[in-house]
């Protein structure tokens, strides 16, 4: 029996979908941090060292959502899936789907909160998912949690209790993570995959001799071009990864072994005048931001 679960954010999808959500609600004026995006980047910079208060964190994320119908936050939810889906997934989420078509069993299990989670599940056809429970009552969002957060030792158990209901064992599942804050689950699994593990976890993760899969690495083009001679559906590839805000252009360069001249002009000659132009912009607008982008 294959048994696949799967953590979403910087696994399934390429991005974290709860940074993405708050940005998204910032753009419609349902939250008016004005300093939304340093606070967030502390969040991130905490969770992937292991020291996030996840308490403090939860409430940051639901305080938009207090008193929200049910009906609204789906359909917001929907909204923002639809909007945010091509910057948030990537080669590496089309070929990990479509392994998944194999399997018996699939479930995303994430530290995100479970209306997020939910709702990716479903855009991938995906029918069970476990996330952080966020309380409603009288149908309304409270902006508090309903149980424990499925975050670390607590996702174990979430997903354990999900197993025992299902009739399966969390030690027959190939479990895939980028997270060391999912140590335990790794533990706790009969096949991990780590994925674009940061330096701590990647030393973890060759000890224990687990599978790596870097992103942007030999699973997606497995032999580097020496020459410019691209077919149609390579070019189609290069693209998508140029156009991704999480690759780089070193990144290019070690997957096709072209460079960052080379790349603009193949975009150039490929995209529409103002897609080229807009492309460019947000490249050299993300710079400006991050040192290492593009």
């Amino acid at each position: 029996m294959k048994f696949i679960v799967f953590d979403l954010d910087d696994t399934l999808l390429c991005g974290d979908c709860e940074k993405e959500w708050i940005k998204f609600l910032a753009r419609k004026g349902m939250f008016i941090d004005t300093e939304h995006v340093s606070i967030l980047e502390k969040f991130d910079s905490d969770y992937r060292k292991g020291k996030l208060n996840f308490h403090d964190y939860s409430t940051y994320i639901l305080k938009p959502l207090e008193g929200l119908q049910k009906e609204i936050v789906e359909k917001l939810t929907i909204e923002f899936i639809n909007h945010s889906i091509k910057s948030l997934t990537d080669l590496l989420t089309d070929r990990l789907l479509n392994d998944s078509r194999s399997a018996d069993e699939v479930l995303i299990a994430s530290g995100s909160h479970d209306f997020l989670v939910r709702g990716f599940a479903h855009y991938f056809e995906i029918k069970s998912s476990i996330g952080t429970p966020v309380e409603i009552l009288n149908n309304s969002y409270t902006g508090k949690l309903s149980g424990e957060p499925t975050f670390s030792d607590g996702k174990v158990r979430a997903v354990q209790q999900w197993c025992f209901n299902n009739n399966l064992k969390l030690d027959d599942a190939i479990f895939y993570s980028d997270s060391i804050n999912d140590l335990p689950m790794f533990e706790k699994c009969g096949v991990q995959i780590v994925v674009n593990p940061d330096e701590n976890l990647r030393k973890i993760a060759i000890d224990r001799s687990y599978k790596i899969i870097d992103r942007w690495g030999n699973l997606l083009v497995s032999k580097i071009k020496k020459n410019k001679n691209f077919s149609e559906s390579e070019k189609s590839e290069i693209i998508q990864l140029a156009l991704s805000d999480h690759v780089s252009f070193s990144n290019i360069k070690s997957i096709y072994g072209i460079g960052e001249k080379d790349v603009k002009e193949l975009m150039r000659k490929n995209l529409k005048p103002n897609s080229y132009k807009s492309w460019r912009k947000r490249v050299r607008k993300f710079s400006d931001r991050r040192a290492n982008y593009k």
